[in-house]
């Protein structure tokens, strides 16, 4: 979906400072793609589900075509919305890892689907620390209005973080959430996981 329609707000939603690597990755993908860059939005709160609503809010009433999110820690290709946006999908995010050790990956598998190593397949979830998201999708009126929030149990504990909820929306208003294993991505924190 690559052309001169193509209009991406890139939102960061940040809980922290943006790591000097994530800054740099942001600024070469800027340079790689500036023709398709509506714009650029920060948000900064120790609330990650309000902060990745606003973006969309703002993604829609700017009339993006697309949302990319990146967050604050994540280490990406420059070439990586590029490669996103030509697989043309309503949803796409990559594989990357928790800031834990043993690694362990945010993604979770749809035993139904066979995980390619060169081709996007669909998943269950996947993380949005770098995923595009067509802005139709919350203009879509079988969209929970909620898109973005924490899935807590009886005793409030915190069962599923905001990125699995969204994933979970989505797919309960028809659509597919899918990653692209080809983009490598490090979750920067005290190590490249």
């Amino acid at each position: 979906m690559e052309n001169n329609q193509t209009k991406v707000l890139i939102g960061l939603p940040a809980l922290e400072m943006m790591k000097t690597k994530t800054a740099h990755a942001l600024g070469c993908l800027l340079l790689e793609s500036p023709e398709l860059i509506l714009d650029f939005l920060v948000i900064q709160s120790c609330d990650i589900a309000s902060n990745r609503m606003w973006l969309a809010k703002q993604a829609v009433e700017k009339g993006a075509t697309h949302l990319l999110f990146i967050d604050s820690d994540m280490l990406f290709p420059p070439t990586a919305l590029k490669t996103l946006l030509s697989r043309d999908k309503d949803i796409i995010g990559v594989e990357y890892h928790k800031r834990q050790f043993p690694l362990q990956t945010v993604t979770a598998y749809d035993p139904k689907v066979e995980k390619s190593e060169t081709e996007p397949f669909r998943v269950g979830v996947a993380g949005t620390g770098l995923m595009l998201i067509k802005t139709a999708v919350f203009k879509n009126p079988k969209m929970n209005k909620n898109w973005f929030s924490f899935g807590r149990n009886a005793e409030g504990k915190n069962v599923i973080g905001e990125d699995g909820w969204f994933c979970n929306t989505a797919k309960e208003a028809g659509y597919n959430v899918w990653v692209d294993p080809t983009i490598k991505v490090l979750h920067l924190g005290e190590y490249g996981y």
